[in-house]
């Protein structure tokens, strides 16, 4: 992406908005499934845990099926899926589920949001995955199977991240899970790991820290701001950073963005949101990427309120096109193409790649000035 020439910058945010502006149809590309609300974690920074159900108003494999079998055409541009939660691997059957998708199309990315509490269901489900025939024999390399990248919530090394996700020894269970991980790929399985690191005033002070956990494991480091909102059940939450924890924290990146320039992207905007730059480029939550909730309902994205709901699955047969042209649908993707509030990773690094790569250009050419 910091390659990316003018002109094929020019040439992608110009289809997009041209296509926008005349009323046709843009096929998402990514899509979230929250496959479950239960969740074993207490975070708090996130308060959805309150809230969680029984699953049984969850969406079945069989259902999922549906989903991918019904929107083959409405899918044909989808590159990404990511599973989330609550905790997906509450879910039993999370492994039907990846299957189901990844023999829709086997081209697509899958990962899985984990705060890797259950290591050994999340080792097993790694190795049967990344195996051809399921059953996951560690005396031979299998050039086939489903690779799926792993993100293990850690946002300390310690007792920190243990009052963060309200849980004791949840620091020892996300590192015990991630070098497992390590292991595993070691060994010769396909699959990806990923550190999915919360920025926060508690946690600040340990940010080098799981960053340099995560080189010395060979896995990749994601951080991400914390949201408020109903989704998260965390309206009126303040996640505000003092200026020393800004200070120390945009070294801490302008040094990792020094080490992995391919990440600019990723860095820069972490860089911005400490600096307290507004959003400066449009939003296409809701066309280029979908949130579909375990019990089918459909948001833009994570971070829209609860009265954004587009409609739920079950009520159209589970046709997400046809969903998205209801009345109901219209109004709410009018209203988030007009919002700048949200500055989630998931819909925002899609945008900048793609449909607003011109402002990703922009942007890119203002890192010598931060970095230097």
């Amino acid at each position: 992406m910091r390659d990316m020439p003018f002109l094929k910058a020019l040439r992608r945010t110009a289809l997009f908005r041209a296509r926008s502006a005349l009323g046709l149809a843009i096929l998402p590309m990514k899509l979230r499934l929250a496959v479950t609300n239960r969740c074993n974690a207490r975070c708090t920074m996130c308060n959805a845990w309150k809230r969680q159900t029984d699953g049984k108003d969850e969406l079945t494999v069989d259902e999922y099926g549906r989903i991918f079998e019904r929107n083959r055409s409405f899918f044909s541009a989808l590159r990404h899926v990511s599973l989330t939660g609550g905790e997906p691997l509450l879910r039993e059957d999370l492994e039907e589920i990846v299957r189901v998708i990844h023999g829709s199309d086997p081209r697509l990315t899958i990962n899985i949001n984990t705060n890797g509490f259950r290591t050994d269901r999340l080792i097993a489900l790694a190795r049967s995955l990344a195996s051809a025939d399921g059953v996951g024999r560690m005396d031979r390399v299998h050039e086939s199977g489903i690779v799926v990248t792993y993100n293990v919530s850690l946002d300390a090394l310690g007792e920190i991240h243990d009052r963060m996700r309200g849980v004791p020894r949840a620091s020892d269970m996300a590192k015990r899970s991630i070098q497992e991980l390590a292991r595993l790929k070691g060994a010769g399985r396909r699959l990806r790991i990923g550190v999915n690191y919360m920025v926060t005033e508690e946690n600040h002070l340990d940010c080098g820290k799981v960053y340099d956990f995560c080189r010395e494991n060979g896995v990749a480091f994601n951080p991400i701001m914390p949201m408020t909102g109903e989704i998260y059940d965390n309206e009126g939450a303040s996640f505000h950073l003092s200026p020393e924890a800004r200070k120390r924290l945009r070294a801490e990146f302008e040094r990792f963005l020094g080490e992995n320039p391919k990440e600019w992207l990723v860095y820069s905007e972490i860089l911005r949101q400490l600096d307290q730059e507004p959003r400066d480029f449009r939003c296409w939550a809701g066309r280029i990427i979908f949130l579909i909730e375990e019990n089918g309902e459909v948001y833009p994205n994570g971070g829209c309120p609860r009265r954004w709901v587009l409609g739920n699955l079950r009520d159209f047969d589970y046709r997400l096109d046809r969903l998205v042209a209801t009345d109901q649908a219209r109004q709410v993707l009018e209203n988030a193409r007009q919002c700048r509030a949200c500055r989630l990773a998931c819909e925002t690094l899609t945008t900048l790649r793609h449909p607003e790569a011109l402002a990703a250009r922009r942007k890119m050419r203002t890192l010598p000035r931060r970095a230097g």
